[in-house]
């Protein structure tokens, strides 16, 4: 079950291959695309910008407190009243 955003998908939010892809790589870029790119979500997680993509692409887990953020971007969202979806 997908849900559809208004959020560009041209956005700077790599994704991870299929066989890399997980529940973190998912939350991670749906945050990234929320938030307008990498660069805006790995300021909001206080993370850098090169650890970002290494977990967006899932080539390792993020840490804990990186996921509840990035999961927390998406939930504040999911609940906005007033978002267009």
């Amino acid at each position: 079950m997908s849900r559809r955003t208004s959020v560009p998908l041209t956005l700077d939010c790599p994704s991870a291959p299929p066989l890399k892809a997980s529940p973190y790589t998912r939350t991670l870029r749906h945050a990234c695309l929320i938030v307008g790119g990498v660069v805006a979500l790995a300021t909001q997680l206080n993370c850098s910008e090169p650890s970002l993509r290494t977990w967006l692409e899932g080539n390792e887990p993020p840490p804990e407190a990186v996921f509840i953020g990035a999961l927390e971007v998406v939930l504040l969202h999911l609940s906005d009243p007033g978002r267009k979806n």
